[in-house]
């Protein structure tokens, strides 16, 4: 666990691989490439910034934890499109920030169902953001570098289109 001295509320759990500046999505990472990894921690205006947009492609909101299925074609839909952030604690559909209970509990949760559910070269970053007197988990997904990726027991990949998870279809595939 890395803490930052300055800011003690935001807790890293996992430095997280990053495009750059700013809140662009995760970047495509070539086969054999050394990632480099850098410590991120969003800002309150930051992650305020962040949960102000409407979900998309590369943006989903979650106020709780979803099936472990919905979880997984989640993740490898980002991993299949062009990667994105999940933001555990804020309402789908209106955006408003709800928080949630026991953040670290979420995190386990999700690496364990990834574990089981999925085959990623590469996990996902995590964050736990103090925002509001609330606790929040952001999920960042890069953007895979060996596609597709499946979920266990699956045949075909899913991909993102606009807000949604959808089974790729032919000229979906990316």
């Amino acid at each position: 666990l890395h803490s930052s001295p300055a800011s003690p509320a935001r807790t890293l759990l996992y430095d997280r691989v990053l495009p750059g500046p700013g809140l662009r999505g995760p970047r495509h990472h070539p086969p054999g490439q050394n990632l480099r990894h850098r410590r991120a921690e969003l800002t309150p205006e930051e992650f305020e910034r962040l949960i102000s947009q409407q979900e998309r492609e590369t943006l989903e909101f979650k106020r709780e934890m979803p099936s472990s299925s919905d979880l997984a074609k989640l993740v490898t839909a980002f991993y299949n499109t062009r990667g994105g952030v999940i933001v555990f604690g804020v309402e789908d559909g209106t955006g408003r920030p709800v928080g949630v209970m026991a953040p670290q509990r979420i995190e386990e949760g999700i690496v364990n169902i990834l574990r089981s559910r999925c085959s990623l070269d590469v996990m996902p970053g995590f964050e736990i953001v103090a925002y509001q007197g609330m606790e929040f988990v952001t999920v960042t997904c890069l953007q895979g570098a060996h596609k597709p990726y499946l979920v266990n027991g699956e045949t075909r990949p899913y991909v993102r289109v606009g807000s949604s998870n959808r089974e790729a279809q032919g000229e979906t595939r990316r």
